[in-house]
This record gives C-alpha cells, sequence and structure tokens, in this order.
C-alpha cells in the first residue's frame, strides 16, 4: 500500500496492519500535461517523519514511490527524483525499515522516452549501484496511446455564416462522439488531428483533389464546451454518414459493444488504459457505448477474444 501522510498511516495501522507499505515521495515535472505533486507526495523532511511514525507503529515500510506528472517532458525531474528517493532510502534503512522497492512512476511519452530512459539509467546506476533493490515504473500512457484508433461518423453539417451574418464564415462538423465520451482530454491538452476514413460512401483517396476547408469539429451534446478541434482543415465535401478517424487515442476495451462508433486496437492490447474510453459518460442521454474491432498480426491472440474471456 502507498502513503505520504500520518493519518493514512494509522488508517493502515488499524485495518491491514501487516501490509507492506510504499511511501509516496513528492516529484514534479512543471512542464507536465498532468501534475500530480499538488496532490500526492510528501516532501524529504516530511519522509523522515512519516519512516519514524511507521516504525514506532510496527509497519513495515519496504520502498519508496514517486510520479513526476502525466505526459512528462523533462527528463532531468527523473534525475532529481531518484537522487531524492536514495536520500529517504538511507534515512529509511536507518530507521530500521527494510528498504528493497523503487516505484519510478510514468509520464512516459513516444516524444521523450528516449531521453529519460537514458536521464532514468544514469540516476540509478549514479545513486542506486551499491544496494540490491527492485526497479518498477507505470508506463501506461506510452504502452496505451498508440494502440488504438477512434473512428467517428458526421451526423451534421453547418456553415455558421449561414446563422451569422457578417461574420467569418466557418464550418462545422457534428460527431458522435464528443469531449464526454472519448475526448475528454482534449480539454487539458492536444488531441490528435483528424484523418478522413471515407467520405461518399467510399474509403478516401489519398490523391483525392478535393479542395480543403477551415472546420470546427463538434461532439454530439447541447454543451458548449464539446469540442473536439478548432480550425481543422479537411475536405470541402465532407457531409453526413461521412466519416474521421483519429490515431492514438488509448483507451479501455472491456467488451465488445454495438454502436456506430469505432475503436480499433493495433495488435491486442486486452484492457488497456489510458485516457479516453474510461472517462466516457452518459451525459445528455449519449451512450459511452462503442464497438471495438481487434486487428492483431499474432494467431495466439484470438484466445482472448472469444466472449468467454471477456468480462
Amino acid at each position: 500500500m502507498t502513503f505520504d501522510n500520518e493519518a493514512e498511516l494509522h488508517k493502515i495501522w488499524h485495518l491491514f496492519p501487516d501490509a507492506q507499505l510504499i511511501l509516496r515521495c513528492l516529484a514534479s515535472d512543471p512542464s507536465a500535461t498532468y501534475s500530480l505533486g499538488s496532490k500526492f507526495g510528501a516532501s524529504s523532511a516530511t519522509s523522515i517523519r512519516l519512516l519514524k511514525c511507521a516504525k514506532s507503529l510496527g509497519l513495515c515500510v519496504v520502498g519508496i514511490s514517486f510520479h513526476i506528472g502525466s505526459d512528462a517532458k523533462d527528463p532531468t525531474a527523473f534525475e532529481r527524483s531518484i537522487q531524492s528517493s536514495r536520500d529517504v532510502f538511507n534515512d529509511g534503512l536507518r530507521i530500521g525499515h527494510d528498504m528493497r522497492l523503487l516505484d519510478i512512476g510514468g509520464g512516459f511519452s513516444a516524444y521523450s522516452f528516449d531521453a529519460m530512459a537514458s536521464s532514468i539509467r544514469q540516476s540509478i546506476s549514479r545513486h542506486f549501484c551499491d544496494i540490491d533493490i527492485e526497479i518498477v515504473a507505470e508506463p501506461g500512457r506510452y504502452f496505451a496511446a498508440g494502440t488504438l484508433t477512434l473512428a467517428c461518423g458526421i451526423i451534421g453539417r453547418r456553415d455558421a455564416a449561414e446563422n451569422n451574418e457578417g461574420k467569418e464564415s466557418r464550418r462545422m462538423l457534428y460527431l458522435n462522439d464528443g469531449v464526454y465520451g472519448t475526448f475528454l482530454c482534449n480539454i487539458f491538452e492536444p488531441g490528435p488531428q483528424p484523418k478522413i476514413l471515407c467520405a461518399s460512401g467510399e474509403f478516401y483517396p489519398p490523391d483525392s483533389g478535393d479542395g480543403y476547408e477551415t472546420y470546427t469539429i463538434w461532439g454530439p451534446t447541447c454543451d458548449g464546451t464539446d469540442c473536439v478541434a478548432e480550425s481543422v482543415a479537411l475536405p470541402t465535401s465532407l457531409s453526413i454518414d461521412d466519416w474521421l478517424y483519429f490515431p492514438d487515442m488509448g483507451g479501455e476495451c472491456f467488451r465488445l459493444m454495438p454502436l456506430h462508433v469505432y475503436v480499433v486496437v493495433h495488435e491486442l492490447i486486452y484492457r488497456v488504459q489510458a485516457y479516453s474510453t474510461c472517462l466516457s459518460t452518459n451525459f445528455n442521454g449519449f451512450s459511452c457505448e462503442r464497438e471495438t474491432i481487434y486487428v492483431t498480426s499474432d494467431p495466439a491472440a484470438e484466445i482472448y477474444l472469444r466472449p468467454k474471456m471477456l468480462p
């Protein structure tokens, strides 16, 4: 179990005193898309006090964890956090805890993974070379993001100039999925740019001579914040019943369900969770169900697709 405050220690002591505990230390990359330091993590000074408190309660602390923030961008944040963790490790060993685990958390993304891996490897070699510990990480976003592609149907189209005379002409598309469905993260970070799956009933040819216009793309609900993308260049001819797709959506796939919003899973990632479908709601009466299509080159994956294997 993880803890970062004294109240949590007393709760664990009361409910599950035999637990093996991990002290969550404060860490932060200010440039991360989602900072976690304001919500979780004990400072270095607080960590010493908590280690002493755990010892006095007879609780067993076995390691340290930290998380620099989701979609982190600064590799040096790992260097600082690993160095600080070693100091806390030393305090724990001195107090009498059996310190044997370091959880370096997550924050990895495809565009920064190599730099972060290099920083982590060097930092661990520098600060933990003289101690035998288990090191674990939480690379959820890194693995999940590229596994899913979302395909959405266009359910409406509107030229805003029709109702806003004198204003700049603006074309709009309305999809059968939005920020209350799979696109909630678009409120907090830029989402994948849409691509054309099919237009006029046919898969869109990459060499099409169709002209392009600037669109605003909306979700299906009544809420004005339900905006999937603004100022997106797409073919002029797009209309109702055409389809867009969004790569690198990540998501959580639990069961196959009939609705004309499709999630395509590349290779097989079973019960993958990032920050797309797992955050879906039924706001405004729109169901969060979508049909999941698995695409895999591994024959062994078939056993995971049988209905009896799905919860």
